[in-house]
């Protein structure tokens, strides 16, 4: 705001140039002219450090990120020997302390998956007829109807007066 009040080459015909051409500033006014010039520069040159420090500062976050995905990949790759291989001490060189790693082989069963599938279950559920339903459902104290209209059929409670549920097939 203060670089405005600053005249500019070429721009002579503009009013605020005018004014200050016509009436010469005085010594102190010239002297304040100046700590206005260096107030206004110093203030451009921090914003010009600062977006500069925010620029590079995000450019650094990227690169911590990027790092930070990209190196437990890294780290994997490297040590993807076999762990048994890494684990286990030269035989060369007796250990009086033991290791805190112990390496143990586990066979595996063949017969594990038919022990532990299930075999072929019954049907839980069995199959009734719209009159069986109806019974079924007044014997639970909701007594309802099938209506079969348009080619499609629904069962409606009469207590509720609401369909029940999904609508069904053609149930003859």
């Amino acid at each position: 705001m203060a670089l405005r009040a600053i005249a500019k080459p070429g721009l002579e015909n503009s009013k605020r140039n005018a004014r200050m051409d016509a009436e010469p500033l005085s010594e102190a006014g010239q002297l304040r002219r100046q700590q206005i010039l260096l107030l206004a520069q110093g203030q451009a040159r921090r914003r010009r450090r600062a977006r500069r420090n925010r620029r590079g500062g995000g450019f650094v976050v990227l690169g911590l990120i990027a790092a930070a995905v990209l190196w437990p990949r890294h780290h994997d790759r490297r040590n993807s020997s076999s762990p048994i291989a890494r684990a286990s001490p030269p035989a060369s060189q007796p250990s009086s302390e033991p290791s805190g790693i112990v390496v143990q082989y586990i066979q595996t069963d063949p017969t594990i998956a038919d022990r532990l599938t299930l075999g072929p279950q019954t049907p839980r559920w069995t199959s009734i007829d719209d009159r069986q339903l109806l019974d079924e459902l007044a014997a639970a104290g909701q007594p309802g109807g099938i209506v079969s209209m348009n080619g499609k059929t629904m069962l409606l409670l009469r207590s509720t007066g609401q369909l029940a549920g999904q609508q069904a097939g053609q149930i003859r």
